[in-house]
């Protein structure tokens, strides 16, 4: 399920940092029942050592917008749009509920008005589907050098890794939902399912990102997707690659003129 939200902005602006990722995962954290936000901050849903939380978040859309380097910071003018996606409707419901009650809202240090929600209708579903990013994608793995010391790796989308370790990281999704409350609306019936590839169509560009203080590089990227429809749902409600609650790999379904 998948939800776009219309914001509209005091005079002036609203002003965020840069790396705003943060204010975004603050502001659905504060807007969702108290219980559900702890559940997902702290536990999340594992398989083995890793924790999936199923949702996450676009880009803030607008039409105006001002860099102001010096600060490192961004004026968003005229409107604000955000879109969100989960497998878990409860979390969707419980912070559509809370939005429309307070109707005024504050992201970071301003206040907006909640002009509109839509709800977004799936796309139908096709097995070769081609796919844009909202969010950035990153993929990585955590290495340890000669000295004992961890280094985190991001993979290039120019890599041959790079849609291997998107498809794995599906993959171990899947896993983790199995022991969660969430489904399918069309469950993995086979180990055929499972099996799928992704393919890089177009690298637009890399987009380097501190989410608090931690370095984060993700890249904008047109990708065709090859997945049964239960994973084709996952990659849609949940997203692509890593880090998914802080704001990383959800995309939408393009026509071939859209990226070309």
């Amino acid at each position: 399920m998948r939800i776009k939200i219309h914001f509209s902005l005091p005079r002036g602006g609203v002003k965020l940092p840069v790396h705003y990722n943060p204010v975004i995962q603050g502001f659905i954290y504060r807007n969702i029942d108290e219980i559900l936000a702890e559940k997902y901050h702290s536990e999340g849903y594992r398989v083995g050592k890793r924790k999936f939380n199923f949702f996450t978040f676009s880009r803030l859309y607008s039409k105006h917008r001002e860099y102001i380097k010096e600060e490192k910071s961004i004026i968003f003018r005229d409107y604000l749009i955000l879109r969100i996606a989960s497998l878990d409707v409860n979390l969707l419901e419980s912070f559509v509920t809370h939005l429309v009650h307070k109707k005024r809202v504050k992201i970071g240090r301003n206040f907006c008005e909640v002009s509109s929600i839509e709800v977004e209708m799936p796309p139908p579903f096709s097995r070769l589907v081609i796919v844009k990013t909202i969010s950035p994608i990153t993929t990585y793995s955590t290495l340890i050098d000669p000295y004992g010391k961890k280094k985190t790796y991001f993979y290039n989308p120019s890599e041959a890794d790079f849609p291997v370790k998107l498809m794995e990281n599906l993959q171990r999704k899947y896993l983790a939902l199995i022991n969660s409350p969430f489904s399918l609306s069309t469950p993995v019936k086979s180990n055929e399912e499972m099996v799928g590839d992704i393919e890089v169509i177009k690298i637009r560009k890399e987009i380097i990102t501190y989410f608090k203080d931690t370095l984060i590089k993700g890249w904008d990227v047109v990708l065709r997707l090859n997945l049964s429809e239960p994973f084709f749902e996952l990659a849609y409600n949940v997203g692509l690659g890593s880090k998914n609650s802080q704001g990383f790999g959800m995309v939408e379904v393009v026509r071939g003129e859209e990226f070309s």
